[in-house]
């Protein structure tokens, strides 16, 4: 059962930082993060 409850949590961890990175794609796109960079954000978003 440990090991479920690992992989359920870097699955949990992975969907997070999926969705914070489209959130965060999405903003920048709009022009709504003047605190970011457009050099901080990485290639591709």
């Amino acid at each position: 059962m440990k090991a479920a409850e690992t992989l359920a949590g870097l699955g949990a961890s992975a969907h997070k930082f999926a969705v914070d990175l489209r959130l965060l794609s999405n903003l920048k796109v709009q022009g709504r993060v003047p605190f970011v960079s457009s050099g901080q954000l990485g290639h591709g978003l």
